[in-house]
């Protein structure tokens, strides 16, 4: 019974997708992908999973945990969100998320050049005492982001 090609092939196939799903299983966990999914919608609706608004303090905390333990190209994506939700972010508050992320050289000028797309990077210090709303609630039309 074990020998018709038919249930080889099947067997295989059935092998082949418990190997897959383990894989992505453990690059899942390993990446925290749901930790970072959460933080980023967060970010970009300005609430938590709660429906509660956060707070720019709150925000910040969850960036300093996560980007030191975060790979270059998802604490990119990660800090151009927090950076384009805020309407830019002071230069100090910039110089320490950089330096606790592992982005290279290449990638915070990258962030930096978003000016070049009329996205506001820098925030000056007026602005910081909630004078501006975000990106995100600027379209929304309903308030501030954080």
């Amino acid at each position: 019974m074990w020998q018709k090609p038919e249930l080889i092939e099947a067997m295989s196939k059935v092998n082949d997708h418990y190997y897959i799903v383990s894989d992505l299983l453990k690059k899942m966990g390993s990446q925290s992908i749901l930790d970072l999914a959460k933080i980023e919608q967060a970010m970009a609706t300005g609430q938590d999973e709660n429906k509660h608004t956060l707070k720019l303090k709150n925000v910040v905390e969850m960036l300093e945990e996560y980007l030191p333990g975060l790979d270059s190209e998802k604490a990119l994506r990660l800090l151009g969100i927090f950076i384009v939700s805020q309407s830019g972010i002071s230069r100090e508050q910039r110089e320490e998320l950089f330096e606790l992320s592992t982005l290279s050289s290449d990638q915070k000028k990258t962030l930096l050049n978003l000016e070049y797309l009329s996205v506001k990077t820098e925030k000056c210090e007026e602005e910081e005492v909630g004078k501006t709303r975000g990106f995100f609630a600027r379209l929304r039309g309903r308030g501030y982001v954080v």
